[in-house]
């Protein structure tokens, strides 16, 4: 009866269910018990482990430093600040200049120049915007980030 009860802690032990108590009861019956043929190489496995328990290391450990993660997103949400800094900048400087003057006294130099302004303004509105979107877009992934981290920690 007690090699049946052997035989199923074992099989628990190897599918890591056991406590430290039956851990103990294994580790007793391997080391002091006569052990029949087909358990003997787990007698010579618990003899280690018991030689193992024994022995104390006196080498220093020294861990890795961790170093820390530079975040990538910094850079972006700076460029983004400084494009919406330059287009709102352009946006409050369009009328200079400009102010009580009718186009039909411009030159044609100035003309050129005034549709060519317009254009490149409606074109940093433009990738403001879009700049603006992926600011929004970097705060899911950061999120994300924070989510893996936390998992594989």
């Amino acid at each position: 009866m007690e090699l049946a009860k052997i035989e199923a802690l074992l099989e628990q032990y190897f599918e890591g269910n056991t406590s430290l108590q039956e851990e103990a009861r294994l580790q007793e019956y391997f080391t002091t018990a006569e052990v029949p043929d087909h358990l003997a190489p787990y007698k010579d496995m618990f003899a280690g482990f018991a030689l193992m328990q024994t022995q104390e290391s006196h080498t220093p450990v020294q861990l890795p430093q961790e170093e820390r993660k530079r975040n990538p997103f910094w850079g972006y949400a700076a460029a983004a600040v400084i494009g919406v800094l330059l287009s709102i900048g352009l946006f409050m400087n369009s009328g200079n200049g400009t102010e009580g003057t009718e186009t039909a006294t411009l030159t044609p130099e100035q003309q050129e120049a005034m549709i060519a302004f317009e254009e490149a303004k409606k074109a940093l509105q433009m990738m403001s915007g879009n700049l603006n979107d992926g600011i929004e877009e970097m705060a899911y992934l950061s999120e994300f980030e924070k989510a893996t981290n936390q998992i594989f920690k």
